[in-house]
């Protein structure tokens, strides 16, 4: 329930003076269900390096570009699952250099269960032009590594909370292992701003 701010300094009437900053977690599990601001003029950059994710309810990571390019989320990497569940928001929006080397979420883990919110979404610019929408990449493995019991009970988790991770993680793995499940509530939305230069970006 935290919150980390690497947000851009700002000025009296709002607007960034700067980059929103860089976030990075390494671990071999994630629980996260709190909020992680990495705003600015471009958006800033956020990595998490772990085997299994949990993103809660309350979990949000915005990398977003006010008026310049939007940020780069990358979570997993790890062949754990990767568990973002309804309520959880991850947005990078903003503009697009290159073939979509900002405003850019990858996933990856040896499955994946979508509930959240996924936005790589393009803007108005600075000076009123429509940018295309970014890019947004899941990649599901299989052969899912499951949570290691020992680990979380080192943890200052409670019995109860660590029995109902461990649940669910066996429950996922057993029935989407090496899938990409998107739920009714999820949603993953790549579009281009309003305007004739607006182009639809790609996931």
């Amino acid at each position: 329930d935290g919150r980390i701010d690497v947000n851009a300094l700002q000025n009296g009437s709002g607007a960034y003076l700067g980059n929103g900053g860089t976030v990075t977690v390494n671990a071999a599990y994630l629980d996260q269900n709190g909020q992680i601001y990495a705003m600015g003029k471009n958006g800033g950059h956020v990595q998490f390096n772990v085997g299994s994710l949990t993103m809660g309810p309350a979990a949000a990571i915005f990398a977003n570009g006010v008026t310049g390019n939007g940020g780069v989320v990358n979570l997993g990497g790890g062949s754990g699952a990767i568990d973002i569940q309804r309520g959880a928001i991850v947005d990078t929006s903003g503009k697009v250099i290159g073939e979509y080397d900002t405003n850019l979420i990858t996933i990856q883990g040896g499955l994946i269960n979508m509930n959240g919110i996924l936005m790589a979404n393009g803007i108005q610019d600075g000076e009123g032009n429509a940018t295309s929408g970014g890019g947004i990449l899941l990649i599901a493995n299989g052969h899912t590594t499951g949570l290691d019991s020992d680990m979380l009970n080192q943890t200052s988790f409670m019995s109860d909370v660590k029995d109902s991770l461990l649940a669910r993680d066996a429950d996922l793995r057993s029935s989407l292992d090496g899938w990409i499940s998107i739920g009714s509530h999820g949603q993953i939305l790549a579009n281009g701003a309003n305007g004739l230069a607006g182009k639809d970006g790609g996931y």
